[in-house]
């Protein structure tokens, strides 16, 4: 596991909701599809790439529909049959956090960042479990690091800005980068508003 740092804070109500609402959204948005690579002509990789889309659609149906056990197991079974893709880790990692096994979706998901340093979603899993623990210059490098690669990656936009605003004092930023989550996101959450308006006003606009 990555940091140590420990600290112990108080929750207000809004941290609570955003904390419970972080991640349900980080166990609803796994990985849809592997990456399997680029198809250049050559019938066998075709057929492989289908099969490993089959089985990986097989397990994502068996995820949503609450049956972890047995999407684990295909899951795991891509993993090591193909190694080099990172869907995979990156869904064993959510089944991990709704197994309230935080420790072991660390692990998976700093395997599926090693495969694909761009990888989004586990990028900002590990934000949201450094925060969580208390490692906020963890959870700031890689909320950053997923916005590097994408800027409009809605989940990392607020929980930068949860991070900048509860937790650091950074609130001009973390107004900038609210405003930019409630521009981009398809549904932003209806408190919003009130949440930017609140901060305008701590910082005195």
């Amino acid at each position: 596991m990555r940091g140590s740092l420990k600290m112990s804070i108080k929750p207000t109500a809004l941290i609570r909701y955003l904390l419970v609402a972080g991640f349900a959204s980080l166990l609803a948005a796994c990985a849809s599809a592997p990456d399997t690579g680029s198809v250049d002509g050559n019938a066998s990789l075709t057929e492989e790439q289908a099969e490993i889309q089959a089985h990986f659609h097989e397990a994502v149906v068996l995820q949503n529909a609450g049956d972890l056990d047995s999407a684990k197991e295909i899951y795991l079974a891509l993993h090591e049959a193909h190694p080099e893709l990172a869907a995979p880790l990156v869904n064993l990692g959510s089944i991990a956090m709704a197994q309230d096994k935080p420790d072991d979706a660390e692990v998976l998901f700093e395997q599926a960042v090693a495969i694909d340093p761009a990888q989004l979603q586990s990028l900002n899993a590990l934000g949201m479990l450094a925060r969580e623990r208390g490692d906020f210059d963890t959870a700031e490098n890689d909320y950053r690091q997923a916005l590097e690669t994408d800027p409009d990656f809605a989940p990392a936009v607020l929980n930068l800005a949860i991070l900048l605003d509860l937790y650091r004092g950074e609130l001009a930023e973390a107004l900038g980068y609210y405003q930019h989550y409630q521009a981009i996101a398809d549904e932003p959450d209806p408190r919003l508003k009130d949440w930017i308006f609140d901060l305008k006003n701590r910082i005195g606009e």
